[in-house]
């Protein structure tokens, strides 16, 4: 099976999916200007929260 990352917002249960850090940590930052500009999370604290997950590839 192949891994992806994975965030879930801890404020409002937002989740992006991307198949590299880099990927999750743009889209999170845009969610994080965009819905919780006053939240005290740092780059450092999003990193930490990124998880990786099995993902299945549909049609094989």
């Amino acid at each position: 099976m192949a891994t992806a990352k994975q965030f879930q917002c801890p404020f409002c249960a937002f989740q992006v999916t991307a198949t590299d850090e880099n990927e999750v940590m743009k889209h999170v930052k845009v969610h994080k200007q965009d819905h919780h500009p006053d939240a005290d999370v740092s780059d450092s604290d999003i990193h930490d929260m990124i998880k990786d997950v099995e993902i299945t590839r549909s049609g094989r």
